[in-house]
């Protein structure tokens, strides 16, 4: 994920989010305080967020990011904590 200056032409911050498997990214929103949120689904253990969950439940689990625009690595979120978050 990357952040671009106001034109468009300049990267000023970005993370890669991802493991060692499938990943999908199913939406990408901004909350209320200005982070981006990413939710998708993975099969990956080492998805990009440190304190990630290191178990799958199944062969495939969903996952909600928390990125600060400032920079800095995602934050795993409940997704439950994420959809009240994404209400406006």
């Amino acid at each position: 994920m990357l952040k671009l200056g106001r034109r468009g032409t300049i990267i000023e911050t970005g993370t890669l989010i991802g493991g060692n498997k499938f990943d999908e990214c199913t939406s990408v929103d901004v909350d209320r305080f200005g982070f981006a949120v990413v939710c998708g689904n993975t099969e990956s253990l080492d998805i990009g967020a440190t304190q990630f969950d290191q178990t799958l439940g199944g062969n495939r689990e969903g996952f909600a990011l928390r990125i600060n625009t400032a920079g800095g690595p995602p934050t795993l979120l409940p997704i439950w904590v994420a959809a009240a978050m994404m209400k406006k």
